[in-house]
């Protein structure tokens, strides 16, 4: 990734940011293992940070500083945020959907179809490892979000709690 338009993902994920706590349901699919694997967790966002956190595997993964921290049990990781770009582009395009920011989406999606109830996006880049996403939405907020990989996978995030 070149370092303006990594550059500029970070500056969307924490410029202006507001503090966003959302814990959630997440039913993937595995295509080519025909298998379903469901995690409940949290993501969280604030001014200097972003984090998801999956409970069943205890499992966390924070974005702060320009570096990726990856906490799997008692095993921690550290790896600097360039080295990662997928992960970086998933907490600016979530951080983007939660915060209702039309425009930080526009750096990574299309907008196909939008209705007081449903947005339907798709990716701008073939580089974009998420196909098409779309997000349902309940009285303005979003209740559900379903992400479908270049290779088939799905992933379906289910809104339990916005704080």
């Amino acid at each position: 990734m070149n370092k303006l338009v990594y550059a500029l993902i970070f500056l969307v994920l924490f410029l202006n940011a507001e503090d966003v706590k959302i814990d959630f349901k997440e039913t993937r699919y595995i295509d080519a293992l025909n298998e379903r694997v469901i995690k409940n967790g949290q993501i969280s966002f604030s001014d200097e940070s972003a984090k998801i956190f999956y409970d069943s595997d205890n499992r966390e993964i924070t974005l702060s500083n320009d570096q990726i921290t990856i906490k799997n049990g008692k095993d921690i990781m550290q790896k600097n945020a360039k080295e990662e770009p997928n992960i970086v582009n998933m907490f600016a395009i979530f951080r983007a959907i939660f915060e209702d920011n039309e425009e930080r989406l526009k750096i990574f999606f299309k907008i196909v179809q939008k209705s007081e109830n449903e947005v339907l996006l798709s990716a701008i880049n073939s580089s974009n490892p998420i196909s098409t996403l779309t997000y349902k939405l309940k009285e303005g907020d979003i209740t559900q979000l379903e992400l479908i990989s270049r290779n088939g996978d799905r992933i379906t995030i289910d809104v339990v709690k916005k704080r």
